[in-house]
């Protein structure tokens, strides 16, 4: 029986999990979840893991939330984890970035865990919303929280509000995606943005997705002190001397993660 998530390396330094559950829409279950947090932490403690791409097996489908079946059997605990949250996914630091390729709809709870991940790709068939509020729920695995800082505030009180779903159009016009492709080349377009971030030195993109989190979180001031540090760690690496190396001498870099 194929895994519920699945987890593969498809090209150095980019790693694929896949949500295999279509029967269900890929509705999250604890199966999912425990395997979606064992995936997390080990590409978080793989230092040849670059970037990371999240996706569905299912043209249709890249994730319609929780597994509302098990949350009225009482099972809603088995789909979060103490650091993770939702899914083991949703609250879990993330030092690498995460790329969510979705050709099909993600509703709910799989539209949280998509903006969870830093960049979005989404197809052109593909619907996306957060209709919580229809079953009695508010979108606490992110989306009350998240959307209002990605998209125009107004826009994320109403589709917080009315549980609206919007096609893949208006989610690019918005914001909410950074990519629109057309159907089936969502992969295709994710993996195009995880070479360009595997060309970068390691320290520099990761340093670079830390403060760009916390720039949500730090006063200015507090920011730029913390990157004042940062930066002298990374112009003391052993990659900062091989990028401006590589620059002069007209060739690629090969970087160390040092």
């Amino acid at each position: 029986m194929e895994d519920l998530i699945s987890f593969d390396i498809v090209e150095p330094g980019i790693a694929v999990v896949s949500l295999n559950r279509a029967t269900k829409k890929n509705a999250i279950n604890g199966e999912m979840t425990a395997a979606l947090s064992r995936i997390h932490a080990r590409i978080e403690h793989d230092p040849s893991i670059r970037a990371a791409i999240l996706t569905s097996s299912s043209p249709s489908i890249f994730c319609s939330g929780a597994d509302l079946k098990e949350v009225a059997d009482g099972n809603q605990d088995a789909l979060v984890t103490e650091t993770g949250g939702f899914a083991g996914f949703v609250r879990e630091p993330k030092t690498k970035p995460w790329i969510a390729a979705m050709d099909g709809h993600a509703i709910a709870g799989g539209l949280e865990i998509a903006l969870a991940c830093h960049i979005r790709v989404v197809g052109s068939n593909a619907r996306l919303g957060l209709p919580e509020p229809r079953y009695g729920m508010i979108a606490g695995a992110g989306g009350v929280d998240r959307l209002p800082r990605l998209i125009p505030h107004a826009i994320a009180i109403e589709l917080l509000c009315t549980g609206e779903l919007i096609d893949a159009e208006r989610a690019y016009r918005i914001g909410l995606v950074n990519h629109l492709v057309p159907e089936g080349e969502a992969m295709a377009k994710a993996v195009e943005i995880a070479h360009a971030i595997c060309r970068n030195a390691p320290l520099a993109v990761n340093a670079s997705l830390r403060f760009a989190e916390l720039s949500h979180e730090l006063p200015a001031s507090e920011l730029v002190v913390q990157m004042t540090v940062e930066q002298k760690r990374i112009y003391g690496s052993q990659d900062f001397v091989e990028g401006t190396r590589s620059f002069v001498e007209k060739r690629e870099p090969q970087w160390s993660g040092r």
